[in-house]
Parts: structure tokens; sequence; C-alpha cells
């Protein structure tokens, strides 16, 4: 069970105790614990207990009989006596990562002689068939001093579905799925000598399970564009035509960084990461020195050439003196392997004298006045007479969250020196390759062209690659070319959410006018985005949601004014879209506030402010054609949203 319980780096970060208290009904774990018997050693506030991990001890849908003032300071497994055997049992979609369609954990004492085995006690629990991990306790009493046989495995499935009983609609689990589960485990639980083959038992009851599933049917379709039968082959436009390595990352043969051999001398490098958010800092890195295996360890004072790089030059590869942001690199240390260097990393002691109160959201970046450049503005018209002669005007405030890149391959390198004129390879995953060379060259104070940086794919991106890998792949560099060995560095996922930033944050301050027809006259929108402690790509995302703010709808009078606030977080950076999905939901909110202030249906108001062709934007582009409201009418009768959907939306929201 073990292995195929989570994933490994769930496995490295969850414990024991939270798994068993946060009381999931498809828990692996709780299962097993109960079949075994697991004793819970409870403790609060001057008083100690112990309770039985039991079927009394699962009240409701994650709930416990553990009290509010109660913490779980033990668990106590106890040994499996002689002929009592214990075995657990998970069914799900796939073996590994995923959440169990049916789990169980058995156990069975047994006495007599081969040949004339009899059930002396037997525990039988299961998850996913209820909103509770449940035991079977009928069947258990049931098969209490019987022989064990076929007769008796068949007497127990039937107990079990009769006892287990759970519809096709059911949420907590999966109807039928006891029936074969229950063959499965106990045919397993014994040694091989004492139960008969799964393939003696009744056909009847083996292909149940079968007939079952059969009753599900599955569909799924695929859409794609006919091309005309004269159009030339090589004419790609409007074809399905397949991802060049999709028939390698199908079949698993694509090759990603870490997948790359070990290459010889080649040491793994584990970051020492800032724990506090604004801080001066002093480091004693003694202890991890003197672990066996541990090589080295780098900072900021072996640093070759610029400490500050990046596209301003404003972000340190390595702490100096002080951190700006928590997860901060602040140095890196060299081993033998990864677990080594990982657990070397944490035997760095770095000691912090908080600087003042972080800075962590944009409205502490505004009380304060840390902005990070100068500011953006777009304007056109008079907006402030607009809005004094509107008929009406509303204001408000609009925040949009940030959120993380999330790709599957997280941030990765290795860095080769070649032993010639401080020469280096580096190999990353990356969507910036002359990015990588540059602020490399600029950390390691070398020509740009004595850095060789390659890239084969990717394992995803979405901007959150373009610049932030930089910083891990200039820390790895200075890394290789202080010991002249090859390093490598994979961040694992905490690491990586840590350090490498996500889409802006955004807050959007508006003051709009408009008529009672709804026809939007004048916006005096004021924009702010957390950008974290450096500018990285802030500015030109900035840029973008001042420019997008109008979204489709012809505005007279408008000014977007846009800020970038300075936190005290790790840098946020590019991500699909760019700035311009902020800049736009903020406007579609105040759109529909307006339809609402107006009890106008949303999608009139919308249509009434649309671009038409021959309009300017409000930084003086031309739209000589503009297709949205033909596509808006196309979108609004394709989907049947105005005889449907409205009246469905309107009986909801009263």
């Amino acid at each position: 069970m073990l292995r195929w319980f989570a994933g490994q780096q769930i496995r490295n970060t969850a414990s024991i105790g939270g798994n068993i208290c946060n009381a999931s009904p498809i828990s692996d774990l709780n299962p097993v614990l109960m079949a075994c018997g697991a004793k819970l050693h409870l403790a609060s506030q001057g008083s100690k207990r112990v309770i039985t991990l039991d079927s009394n001890f699962f009240l409701d849908y994650k709930k416990t009989c553990i009290k509010p003032n109660e913490v779980l300071v033990a668990i106590l497994i106890p040994f499996t006596a002689q002929n009592e055997y214990v075995y657990s049992y998970k069914q799900s979609r796939r073996r590994e990562d995923d959440l169990a369609i049916v789990n169980a954990g058995l156990r069975v004492v047994i006495n007599g002689t081969k040949g004339q085995w009899r059930i002396r006690d037997c525990t039988l629990v299961y998850g996913g068939m209820s909103k509770t991990t449940v035991m079977a306790s009928n069947t258990q009493q049931a098969l209490i001093g019987r022989e064990w046989n076929e007769a008796t495995l068949q007497e127990a499935t039937r107990l079990l579905s009769e006892e287990l009983q759970l519809s096709w609609g059911c949420p907590w689990g999966h109807a039928r799925v006891p029936q074969v589960s229950g063959h499965l485990i106990l045919l397993q639980v014994l040694p091989d000598s004492l139960p008969p083959p799964l393939s003696s038992l009744s056909p009847s009851t083996s292909t149940l399970w079968h007939t079952q599933i059969q009753q599900v049917i599955i569909t799924s379709s695929q859409g794609f564009q006919r091309v005309p039968c004269d159009q030339k082959a090589e004419d790609m436009v409007g074809r399905p035509v397949m991802h060049l390595s999709a028939p390698q990352q199908a079949t698993g043969e694509a090759r990603y960084l870490d997948d790359v051999p070990r290459l010889e001398g080649e040491l793994y490098g584990g970051l020492v990461l800032s724990q506090h958010a604004h801080a001066i800092i002093s480091v004693d890195a003694s202890a991890a020195l003197v672990m066996e295996g541990v090589v080295d360890y780098v900072s900021v004072t072996d640093v070759p050439g610029d400490n500050m790089i990046g596209i301003n030059n404003d972000e340190p590869v390595f702490a100096d003196g002080k951190v700006m942001s928590f997860g901060q690199i602040i140095g890196v240390v060299l081993a033998t392997d990864k677990p080594l260097a990982q657990r070397a990393a944490k035997a760095v002691r770095v000691t912090y004298e908080d600087i003042h109160p972080p800075v962590i959201t944009i409205e502490d970046a505004i009380r304060a006045g840390w902005f990070i450049g100068e500011e953006m503005k777009v304007e056109d018209g008079d907006v402030e007479k607009a809005l004094s002669e509107a008929e009406h005007v509303l204001e408000g405030e609009v925040r949009v969250g940030g959120q993380d890149h999330f790709y599957l391959e997280t941030q990765a390198c290795l860095v080769v020196p070649k032993g010639e004129q401080e020469e280096v390879e580096i190999l990353s995953s990356t969507q910036g390759v002359t990015a990588v060379q540059t602020n490399a060259a600029r950390g390691l104070g070398i020509p740009r062209n004595r850095v060789v940086s390659k890239v084969k794919r990717i394992g995803g991106g979405f901007g959150g690659k373009e610049t932030r890998g930089c910083y891990l792949s200039t820390a790895v560099a200075v890394a290789a070319n202080k010991v002249q060995r090859p390093v490598r560095i994979m961040l694992d996922r905490n690491e990586d959410m840590m350090t490498s930033g996500g889409r802006h944050p955004f807050l959007g301050v508006y003051k709009v006018g408009f008529t009672s027809q709804g026809r939007i006259t004048a916006l005096d929108l004021k924009l702010y985005s957390n950008g974290g402690i450096s500018a990285d790509l802030s500015i030109p995302v900035m840029q973008r949601a001042v420019t997008h703010a109008d979204n489709v709808y012809k505005i007279p009078n408008y000014r977007a004014v846009g800020k970038v606030c300075r936190t005290n977080l790790p840098p946020n950076t590019a991500f699909r879209g760019f700035g311009g999905p902020q800049g736009m939901i903020i406007t579609e909110q105040w759109i529909e506030r307006v339809a609402e202030f107006l009890k106008l249906p949303s999608e009139q108001v919308r249509r009434l402010n649309f671009y038409h062709d021959g309009d300017a934007t409000p930084y003086g582009q031309i739209q000589p054609k503009v297709h949205v409201s033909r596509c808006w009418d196309t979108l609004l009768e394709n989907t049947h949203y105005l005889t449907t959907w409205r009246s469905s939306v309107d009986l909801f929201n009263k």
C-alpha cells in the first residue's frame, strides 16, 4: 500500500497523524490502522487519554471524536501474533498518486492445522463505501468460527454485499466494489497454501463486477476542421496536425532535463532559502559542511561577477547581508546526492534580525508609498468634465487574485564547466534561453560567448520560465564555477512555489459615468499590481493592463493609471495574458455593476458599448474592422442564452 500511497512529494511532506485526523472517507491509511486496532494517544492541557481507532472514532464526514482542545501525539500499532495476518488493498483508476475508488484493511486470525483452518477473529474495514471509514461488523461476526474454505469466501462476499450497499449515484463510492475486493482481499490475506485461487471461485460471483461496470457507457468526442479536398498538402491551415513531439510524450520517451544521465563528478545543489520576508541575516554553514558527502557551501562571497542580475539588474543572485522576501536564495549546499544536499541545506543556520513589519499586500505598499518604476497612464478625452455631466456615477473596487503557473516540470538546470577559458554549458528548463546566457555571464563576470545555453523541451512554462529560471541557473553556475564540477538542481514543488512568483494580483479602483440607457460616457481607473521585491516583468505587465482595460468597449472619456507595488514577496512575472486578463476582468465587473444599477440585462449594456468599425482606442489605434457584435450575437443565439439560460440565471440570483 505505501508504494501507491499518494505520490513521493506528498509522502515527503505529509504526516500520518494529519492523515488520520483529516478523516477522509477514502483515506488509504485509516482502514489499515483500524484493522490493526491501532491506539491513538491524545493529549490536552492537563489531560491525556488513549483510544482505539475503531468504528467509534469517525463520527461523520471528516469529523472524529477528538476533542477541540486535544492533539494527537502518538500512534501505537500493535505487533501481529502468530497466525494473525493483516492486508491492505486499494482500487483506483491508476496506481500512483490517485484517489481510491475503494480501499480496505483486513485482519484475520486463524487457528487449526493445514487444511483445517478456522477463523478465530477478523476485522474488515472499508474506505469509499460511506461518508466515513466503515467496519463491516456484521460480516466479521458471521465469519468468526467458520472454516476457511471456498464456501466461507462465497458467504463473506454475500454478507458484504448486504452490509455495504451503495447506489450507482452515491457520492462516497462505487457500487458492487466490495463484492470483488472482498474476494481479492480475503484471498491474499492468508498464506498461499490456505485459500483457493481466484479462478476456482464461482463464475457468477467473479463476473458480477464486470457485468455491472458494462452498464456505465463512456463516450468521448474529438473535433477538428475538415479542409477542402483540393487544398495543397503543404498548406497546414485548418488541418489537425499532430504536435511534433506528441508520440514521445505520449509514450514516455520524451526526455526532460532531470532525465539527463548523471555526469561524472556531478554534485547536487540544495537551496538555503529565506524563512523571513525582510531581515538582516548572518549565516553559519559549519554544521552542514561537516556532514559526510557534503562538498561545499556557496554564497554571495563566491560570485566572481555581479551579484545583481535580472531585466533591470535589481535582484541579487544570493542574499547579501539581508533578505528582501520569503524564499529568497541565501546559498547553495553542494553534496553527492539530492537527499543529502537538501538535509544539509536545512542544517545551515541562518539568524534573522527583522528590519520592520514586511510589506505583503497591495494596500500595505500603497500606505508605505512603495512602488516600482513610474506610474503608467493612458488618457483620452476630458474625464473630469464627462464625469461631472454624467447622469449616473458609480465608484468601487475590484480585486483580482494571483495564480501559480504550476507547470508539471519545476525549475531545473544542469551547469557543466568546460575547463577552458571559464566556459560553461547550461542545460535548463527555460522559456528564455538568451536570458539564461546573459544573466549567467553577468554573474560569472565573463563574456556571453563563453556561456552556452541549451534547452530541448520544457514541461510547461506559461510565462513562469521566461525570466525566473535565470536566478536559479545563475546560482548553479556560480556553484559549478567554484568547485569546477557539474552541478544540478531540480526544485521540489514547494521550493518552486516559494521562489518563482506567479500571476500579478491586481486592485482596480474605478469611477464610471453612464446614461440611463447604459451608455458609458467616462471611466477613471486606477490599477495597482503586486510586483514583489523586484521589477522583473511587472512594468510591461502593467502597461498591458492599462491598455486592455477598455476591453471591447468604446469609452469616449478614458483614463487608466497603473502603479506597480513593491512588496516583500518573490517577484511576480509573466503569465499567459500578461496583464490583459486582470484589466479586462476589472472592466467586466464594473460593467456588470452598471447593468445591475440600471436594472438592465448585462448583455444589453455590453452590446450597447461595443467598438464599431472605425472607432479608435484610448491610445489611438484605429479599429478598421470590428467583429465583436457579430460574434456576440452568434454566441447568444447558439447557446440559447436569451431563451433558456438567462431565466435560469435570474432565478438563481433571486
